[in-house]
C-alpha cells in the first residue's frame, strides 16, 4: 500500500482564523474550537508539524504558531519583544505510542 501525503493550503489564512479570540488587558486569551474551528485547524497542523511556523499581526501584536518538541506553542510580541509564550494547551499531553 502507498502512503499518501496531502499538504495543508490555506489552512491557517484569512481574517476569520482570529475573528473570535478574545484577548484580555492581562494579555491572556481565550478561544473555543466550536465557534473558531480554523484556528484550531491550524494549531494541530503545526503543533503536528504538517505545516510550519504561523505567524498573525494585528497592529503592534504579532501571534506566532510553532510546533514545539512535538506540540502546537505560540509566543505574543508586541512592537517585537516578547510578552509571552507557552503551549497552546497550558499543558503536556502525555503523546500516544505509536503503532
Amino acid at each position: 500500500m502507498e502512503n499518501i501525503y496531502i499538504k495543508h493550503t490555506n489552512i491557517c489564512t484569512g481574517y476569520s482564523v482570529l475573528r473570535e479570540v478574545k484577548v484580555h488587558a492581562s494579555g491572556e486569551f481565550k478561544f473555543s474550537c466550536s465557534r473558531s474551528p480554523e484556528l484550531c485547524d491550524c494549531i494541530g497542523s503545526v503543533g503536528g508539524g504538517d505545516i510550519g511556523e504561523q505567524h498573525f499581526r494585528a497592529g503592534a501584536l504579532n501571534l506566532i504558531l510553532f510546533s514545539h518538541e512535538g506540540h502546537a506553542a505560540y509566543e505574543i510580541q508586541e512592537n517585537g519583544e516578547a510578552l509571552t509564550y507557552g503551549y497552546v494547551n497550558d499543558a503536556l499531553p502525555i503523546p500516544l505510542p505509536s503503532i
